[in-house]
């Protein structure tokens, strides 16, 4: 039963190791809950304009490799795709994300204490060669797949970047905050040491704690089943010993 709690509880803790890499900053901290935001999550709702109407969709994006947040949000698409068609008219551009992506962060995305951002900007593709090649490590790092999506040559994949603005951020009772791009690059997130809470745990909510228990519990059931089997193996074995000298018939397998 032991074995089989450590390996379940051990796949469940690499399945949420990056978000607990950096430690989850407190609801204050304004600037520092949207760089960690930024780096936990990979994905968003990309926000574009398209004849002067909402248009969104999801987009994957990277700030950085797992070890290297930069703050910088980055993409990989294809010009034939409507959001960099319609960034190519218009490139006023917005990117949202939530805590909520992360495994057991959020009982309800809409609870105030559940932090979400707003990075607005223009959306621009990557020009300048050390950018391109700071993008392109940035994406294929954090989604790996891509990197063989340049050999679909007559979709001519392209690195893009949006260009931060204005940061909108909620992560408490009381309204959005607008945090300064300055003081959002000047952060340096907190690496996650010790017993220091999972950054996955918004104030009210339930933290990473729920993601122990559950595979202390789920490993143990696992184990228990395990033991039931063995023992029942076991029940069986000796019952062929004692009647292994009584013929039987296939059919019905029952002892003569």
């Amino acid at each position: 039963m032991f074995w089989g709690a450590f390996f379940l509880q051990f796949l469940l803790a690499s399945w949420t190791a990056h978000a607990d890499t950096y430690t989850r900053p407190d609801h204050i901290q304004d600037a520092a809950m949207c760089r960690w935001l930024a780096h936990v999550v990979d994905y968003g709702t990309l926000a574009t304009l398209k004849d002067g109407k909402p248009y969104g969709g999801i987009a994957s994006y990277s700030d950085g490799a797992f070890d290297n947040p930069t703050g910088r949000l980055f993409f990989y698409f294809t010009p034939m795709g409507e959001l960099p068609k319609n960034a190519a008219v218009d490139p006023q551009t917005s990117l949202t994300v939530t805590e909520a992506q992360l495994p057991d962060a959020c009982p309800e995305p809409e609870e105030p204490t559940c932090a979400k951002v707003t990075f607005m900007g223009k959306f621009k593709k990557v020009e300048n060669a050390e950018d391109q090649e700071l993008a392109r490590i940035s994406m294929f790092k954090r989604h790996p797949m891509m990197a063989s999506w340049s050999a679909i040559s007559d979709h001519e994949f392209t690195l893009y970047e949006l260009q931060i603005e204005e940061i909108h951020l909620l992560d408490y009772f009381g309204g959005a905050k607008q945090v300064r791009p300055a003081d959002y690059f000047e952060v340096q997130l907190d690496t996650q040491t010790g017993d220091a809470p999972s950054p996955s745990a918004p104030q009210g909510t339930g933290n990473g704690n729920s993601i122990t228990m559950g595979g202390i519990w789920v490993g143990a059931m696992a184990g228990s089943a395990c033991g039931v089997s063995i023992v029942a193996l076991c029940t069986l074995g000796y019952i062929m010993y004692i009647q292994r000298d009584k013929p039987y018939t296939l059919a019905s397998c029952e002892l003569k």
